[in-house]
């Protein structure tokens, strides 16, 4: 894969890490925060208890327009907190995320992160254990990534192509109107298919009057934690073992890239296969029967998905009449016919173009009410040096074209 991307497509992200605090802050977060004149919007402090001790907990909301909410927990005694760390670069730059981030943008907002978040240490120079991948050893990793891409379906081909998917580890799928979700919020990997120009209006990050101009954007979202990030985005460069375990502490734009790729490209029924089903399978009765439910999730007036046929076809069939291989074999023949008739190809939708064509969604009212200090976006030479490839052209950022009242 080339390694000249400039465009670093994360949205949400949970860092997890150990840090000292201050410890005036647990004592009385809301006089710690006025006294240090901090922009977090709002302090819970709660108590509980681990299987190591009671702990102190404590959950701040960071900035006047979100992008930063950090969790922290305590164990009665123990020096060191522990501290998850919910970061959206995208709206700590803009106040949104439709945006899809360049890489020093990312490097910007990662700076960001640093400066609103290093007062609560209690030696500020351990700002390196806010960010994973800084410095050997770390304690900081990267628990929980988003990987969006966006794309333009004007004629909702794109979106419908999708309503018949299936994975192969994932049974939860939901569907709406304009959106689609694979995997349970428990599930350690997640797809979400959306309009996302009509998702940030109804959270009021785009008025209705510029709905028109971005509703054609679709956003395919991979959303990944724990183990699957080693296994989607891991690397020799990438992962380090943390008391035993590997964990992602960096990434690359091309390791997001292909991580996205990779998972994406799992989905079955979705993508264009040359290879039709043979004569014969229509003379078998299960493969002909799912190459019926295929037929009927694909007629212009289907009112349900194939997954929904099949679930359909178990409940008034009895949990026992059909077996689990004889299920299988019948989906596994309507998915063959769902991928032969379709028009969608997966290396072309998911092009090294597409991925750097970037379709982004601007929004003029959340933009016009950002601001920063420019010295609180320089990005440390750690920072800079972890997650800027190295054999990589880097286009750095001398101004911020985006914000619109500049």
């Amino acid at each position: 894969m080339p390694n000249n991307f400039q465009t670093m497509p994360v949205d949400k992200t949970t860092i997890t890490t150990l840090i000292e605090v201050h410890p005036g802050l647990f004592d009385d977060p809301a006089a710690f925060t006025r006294k240090h004149g901090l922009p977090i919007r709002t302090t819970k402090p709660t108590k509980g208890r681990s299987s190591c001790g009671p702990t102190s907990n404590l959950a701040l909301d960071v900035l006047t327009y979100k992008g930063i909410k950090v969790k922290l927990s305590q164990i009665t005694g123990d020096p060191l907190t522990v501290a998850n760390i919910h970061f959206n670069p995208g709206v700590c730059l803009h106040g949104h995320n439709g945006r899809t981030l360049s890489l020093c943008e990312f490097l910007h907002a990662l700076s960001l992160l640093v400066t609103h978040l290093k007062p609560l240490l209690k030696d500020p120079n351990d700002w390196v254990d806010l960010v994973p991948g800084l410095r050997s050893e770390g304690r900081a990793h990267w628990s929980y990534l988003e990987i969006p891409f966006q794309s333009r379906d004007p004629d909702g081909t794109l979106l419908s192509n999708f309503r018949n998917l299936r994975h192969p580890n994932l049974r939860t799928i939901r569907h709406w109107p304009t959106s689609i979700q694979v995997g349970g919020q428990t599930s350690k990997l997640q797809f979400c298919i959306y309009r996302k120009a009509i998702e940030m209006m109804a959270h009021g990050k785009l008025p209705q009057s510029e709905l028109h101009t971005h509703e054609a954007i679709l956003r395919l979202e991979a959303r990944m934690k724990g183990q699957k990030l080693v296994d989607y985005i891991g690397n020799e460069r990438n992962v380090e073992k943390i008391e035993g375990t590997k964990m992602l502490v960096r990434f690359y734009p091309q390791d997001l890239v292909q991580a996205h790729r990779k998972c994406f490209t799992e989905l079955e029924g979705v993508y264009s296969s040359d290879q039709a089903p043979a004569e014969t399978d229509l003379k078998t009765p299960l493969k002909a029967l799912g190459k019926l439910l295929a037929s009927a999730a694909l007629a212009p007036c289907r009112t349900k998905t194939f997954s929904e046929l099949m679930e359909s076809l178990k409940f008034y069939t009895g949990d026992t009449a059909l077996s689990s291989k004889t299920i299988a074999r019948i989906r596994k023949a309507g998915l063959a016919e769902l991928s032969h008739r379709s028009s969608m190809s997966s290396d072309s939708l998911f092009s090294d173009a597409a991925y750097r064509l970037a379709y982004g969604i601007a929004s003029q009212q959340q933009e016009g009410e950002i601001r920063h200090d420019i010295e609180d976006t320089h990005a440390d030479p750690l920072i800079t040096a972890a997650y800027r490839p190295r054999d990589q052209r880097f286009l750095p950022l001398t101004a911020f074209p985006h914000y619109w009242g500049l």
